[in-house]
This record gives C-alpha cells, sequence and structure tokens, in this order.
C-alpha cells in the first residue's frame, strides 16, 4: 500500500471519526418557542444544567433543552424520568422550573463514564429582564438589554454586550465581563474574575483567584482572598474606591487627570506611585497616603502579600 493511499484512508477515518463526533454531540430534550414581547421577564431555575442566554430580532422566546457530549437516546429517557420541565408563559414572560423528580442515586449511574451536560439555551428578545438559577453548571448572558441577575453552584459566570444592572454569584468557578453598561455586582468562591472595557460603578470579589479589570469607567471596590488585583480605571471617580488583597500585590492604573485621596499600603513589599503625591503624615516605603491631582474620592489600596504600585495609564 503506498503513502497516498494510506493518506487518503487516514483522512477518510478521521472525517468518519468527527462526523460521529456531531451526530452523538447534541441529543436534544425539548424544544419550545413562544410569543413574546420587549420589556418581559425570564425566570428559569434548573438543579441540573448550565445555561445559555442570547438575543434575537424576533418577538418571539425560543427554548432549546438538550445533553451536551457523549449522550444517547438511553440517556434522554433517563433524564426524563428523573427530572421535570415546566413552562409558565403568561404575556410577555416567560417561566422555566426545571426539578429533579427522582431522588434515587441515578445521578451517578446515569453519568458513569459518560462525558456529557445538560444545557438550557434561551434566545430572546433584546430588551428583557433576566433571573437565572442553576445548582449544576455554569451561565452565559450575552447581548441583553435589562437586569441581569444569575446564581450557580456549579459553573462560571459569562457576561457579555449586556446593557443594564449585572447582579452573579457562583461558589463553583470564575467570572467574565465585557462590553457592558451598567452597575456589576459579582461575587465568587472559586474562581477568578476579568472584567473588560465596561462602563458602570464594579463591585467584585472572590476568595479563590485574582481579579483583572481593564478599561473600567466607574467607581471600582475589588477584593480577593487568593491572588493578586491588576485595574485600569480610566474615568474620575465619583465615590470612593477600595482594592484590597490578602493573596498578591496590586497593580493600579490611572488616568492622568484623574484626581484622588490616595491612601495606599501593604504589609509585606513597598508602594510605588508614578505620580506627584502631596503627602500626607510620615513616608515609609510600605504605606503611601496624599492627594493625587489636588486629591478627590479615596481610593483605598490594601495588600497582605505583595507591592502595590500606582501607575499612569
Amino acid at each position: 500500500m503506498n503513502t497516498k493511499i494510506k493518506l487518503k484512508l487516514f483522512l477518510t477515518v478521521i472525517i468518519m471519526l468527527m462526523l460521529s463526533i456531531s451526530i452523538f454531540a447534541q441529543v436534544s430534550i425539548e424544544k419550545r418557542s413562544f410569543d413574546v414581547e420587549d420589556g418581559g421577564n425570564l425566570y428559569l431555575k434548573t438543579e441540573i444544567g448550565g445555561i445559555k442566554i442570547n438575543s434575537h430580532s424576533k418577538s418571539k422566546a425560543d427554548v432549546n433543552i438538550y445533553l451536551k457530549g457523549d449522550a444517547d437516546k438511553d440517556d434522554y429517557e433517563k433524564f426524563k424520568k428523573n427530572y421535570s420541565i415546566e413552562f409558565n408563559h403568561q404575556g410577555a414572560n416567560l417561566e422555566i422550573i426545571c426539578k429533579k423528580t427522582n431522588y434515587d442515586n441515578w445521578l451517578s449511574r446515569m453519568f458513569r463514564g459518560k462525558n456529557f451536560r445538560v444545557v438550557f439555551e434561551v434566545t430572546l428578545p433584546q430588551k428583557y429582564d433576566i433571573d437565572v438559577k442553576t445548582s449544576g453548571g455554569g451561565i452565559s448572558v450575552k447581548n441583553i438589554k435589562g437586569l441581569v441577575e444569575t446564581k450557580t453552584s456549579g459553573g462560571g459566570l459569562h457576561f457579555q454586550n449586556i446593557k443594564g444592572k449585572i447582579d452573579g454569584k457562583t461558589s463553583g468557578g470564575g467570572i467574565n465581563a465585557s462590553k457592558c453598561i451598567g452597575d456589576i455586582k459579582i461575587s465568587t468562591s472559586g474562581g477568578g474574575i476579568k472584567i473588560n472595557d465596561c462602563k458602570g460603578d464594579v463591585d467584585a470579589s472572590t476568595s479563590g483567584g485574582g481579579i483583572t479589570v481593564k478599561k473600567i469607567y466607574g467607581n471600582l471596590n475589588a477584593s480577593t482572598s487568593g491572588g493578586s488585583i491588576y485595574a485600569e480605571i480610566l474615568e474620575q471617580p465619583k465615590e470612593n474606591c477600595s482594592l484590597t488583597t490578602s493573596g498578591g500585590g496590586i497593580k493600579v492604573k490611572l488616568k492622568k487627570d484623574i484626581h484622588l485621596d490616595l491612601d495606599a499600603s501593604t504589609s509585606s513589599g513597598h508602594v510605588e506611585c508614578e505620580f506627584p503625591i502631596t503627602s500626607k503624615g510620615k513616608v515609609k516605603s510600605s504605606r503611601l497616603k496624599g492627594e493625587i491631582n489636588g486629591g478627590g474620592p479615596k481610593l483605598r489600596l490594601r495588600s497582605s502579600a505583595g507591592s502595590v504600585k500606582i501607575l499612569e495609564y
């Protein structure tokens, strides 16, 4: 068998494997479509699975619930036997509840040797309020204009292109937010936090990772017990801001014309500042207190495990 024939056979096998993966990559549980309008509310609560929310230009709420990954018809039957899904549609509002109905130890048997997950995918009109909760997966919300409330015990949170207030909590993963307009309040016990190009006040806390905030336009309060903090503040804060960490250093970049009252200190390192400072009190390498550009709202920086740097953006 010559080299060309071997190559063709190899490529054929690869293509067949890819086709088989795509065929069994998704097993539909339920598909529904509801007539709704802008300004409605989605309430989704599930005891299993991840949640994906996105928007479209239609006056409809399209719901697609499926098993993703190494799943087959038997797994579908097991899911339907052990879980119930209820829909409640009233006007512009939609409620989806997924509850466990069989509390036997079926779940461990169902997933034994398997690699798949349940996904709740909902596509809505863009102007919609979101309130979603899950005990068993991550949550992703994109392209929504409205209030977004999310809570999960078993995965990360992802927000993109949200125009409205965000309130997100997770016990089991990291949090990402990008290109959002509106106040953000997020917390996690099990991962890092990344925020990029957002306009609005940010309140972020984590017990299990670092915090990175790039291109923030608003007040910033961030705290972590498990990593460093990096922040870029590009708009004059209207209120006091605070960055605290027990597990790393702090680096803050400020726009050149921002005016603040700086209060920075560390227990394990030194404090550096590129801005001219009108100092208050004794000057120490581990503490710096004074006015930047004539003073303003307080910027409080505290680190127990690294240096603190205030740099010009």
